[in-house]
């Protein structure tokens, strides 16, 4: 293929422009931190805003993973007391300590990768092994 001085004119340009735009993207990347009155402010993973859990990317990973860990939590917590209680005991606090975790801010979760939810979904799938005495 070969370009026309004007083509290659404007292919160079664009070269030139991404390679600034990169240059300039790599010097933020170095340094992350923010200087508001005196006050130096650095970057963290993920903040954590009315029971949810945010990172950079928007990804939900954080805020899926810890919503695991606190269920599977409660879920251990459960196994240990399960020979004591009825089926229907244990159905009420599965939904009252498990589901409670997995029903909060669910709509923020909508349209995620699979393999995002398979926590959340490994969860569930475990309370109803619970439930069920399996």
């Amino acid at each position: 293929m070969r370009l026309t001085a004007t083509a290659a004119e404007q292919y160079q340009d664009r070269t030139h422009m991404v390679r600034y735009i990169i240059l300039v993207a790599w010097s933020v990347a170095i340094d992350k931190s923010l200087a508001v009155s005196d006050v130096n402010l650095q970057p963290v993973e993920s903040v954590h805003n009315l029971g949810v859990y945010f990172n950079s990317e928007l990804s939900m990973k954080a805020h899926v993973s810890k919503t695991a860990l606190v269920c599977f939590f409660q879920f251990r917590r459960l196994c240990q007391i399960r020979r004591l209680l009825g089926r229907d005991v244990t159905s009420n606090l599965v939904t009252a300590l498990v589901f409670l975790h997995l029903n909060y801010s669910n709509a923020l979760l909508a349209g995620l990768p699979h393999t995002t939810l398979a926590p959340l979904q490994r969860v569930i799938n475990a309370t109803v092994y619970l439930v069920d005495g399996l």
